[in-house]
């Protein structure tokens, strides 16, 4: 294939590109307004907190590289042309680490919440240089895996959809990664999540204190709280999840990673919303902040 050459486009491929950049910057601002708010304001530099930064920081890096996707994809689409930038297979292998990071992040909630219910006493299971650590594997991890896919010249361009990914039949390459990506924090979050309730049950039998009941059961609401997250992630995800499984017996949709990356904008857009409304000290921050200016702005001068 040549570098550069004329290809159709469609007449939704414009706006649809437009609408995607739009969407990803809202959601670049929005995770670094709430980073900063978590950064600065001291109440919330406790662990659980320092957990769900991970993920905003997560998804400000992963909107990022899509949104230079987007943008690599609307060049193109305006000048109705084939051409593979020299950055193009660097954002792909980008997106598959930093969809690994932001599903690992969830994993280490749901962690951290399973370690405080069933080892309350035991304080170094919950200390920030354990997770901190956790952390930094799940992050060495993400970024590590994908290279024997990427070096190996896995992640090829995507004409149709003006991407550079992983093509989608039925391949190595491309159950490894999904692997990696879904399969592995997934079904450790719910691994946990069930874990808990049978916690939950064995200790119910038991006549313990009615404190470290009610502290079980609020860990697990958090943990479900993860759960319902992480579920719609995979409800937005089911597109690109079925075109990836049809692939390994017939041909995908011409189109679908166009398709598929809406609904994976959506997820994010969800997330951003769903940690803001379950995570107290987030809240309590944005509130005391919207506070604080509506004080200043309504104050009578003296």
């Amino acid at each position: 294939m040549h570098n550069s050459s004329i290809t159709a486009s469609a007449y939704w491929f414009i706006p649809v590109d437009i609408v995607m950049l739009v969407c990803l910057s809202l959601l670049v601002i929005l995770n670094s307004l709430l980073l900063l708010v978590l950064i600065f304001d001291k109440t919330c530099h406790k662990l659980p907190v320092i957990l769900v930064s991970n993920t905003y920081l997560a998804q400000i890096l992963l909107a990022a590289v899509i949104f230079s996707m987007a943008t690599f994809t609307l060049q193109n689409d305006l000048k109705n042309i084939v051409h593979l930038d020299r950055f193009c297979l660097f954002r792909g292998y980008l997106s598959y680490v930093l969809c690994t990071i932001m599903n690992f992040s969830f994993l280490l909630q749901a962690f951290y919440r399973y370690l405080s219910a069933v080892y309350p006493t035991y304080t170094y299971w919950k200390s920030k240089k354990l997770h901190l650590l956790l952390v930094s594997i799940t992050w060495v991890y993400s970024f590590v895996y994908p290279l024997p896919f990427t070096l190996s010249g896995k992640i090829t361009y995507n004409v149709d959809n003006q991407v550079c990914q992983i093509p989608l039949r039925l391949s190595f390459a491309l159950i490894y990664a999904i692997f990696n990506v879904y399969l592995l924090p997934v079904g450790l979050i719910q691994l946990i999540y069930f874990r808990l309730v049978r916690h939950i049950q064995d200790i119910n039998a038991q006549p313990i204190g009615v404190y470290n009941t009610f502290r079980v059961q609020r860990e697990l609401k958090m943990v479900r709280q993860i759960v319902i997250v992480v579920c719609v992630l995979i409800i937005f995800g089911l597109p690109y999840s079925s075109f990836a499984l049809t692939s390994f017996f017939t041909t995908p949709p011409k189109y679908h990673f166009r398709i598929a990356v809406l609904f994976i904008i959506s997820s994010l857009m969800f997330i951003t919303l769903a940690l803001f409304y379950f995570t107290s000290p987030i809240k309590s921050s944005v509130n005391k902040l919207i506070g604080s200016h509506s004080s200043q702005s309504y104050e009578v001068p003296k």
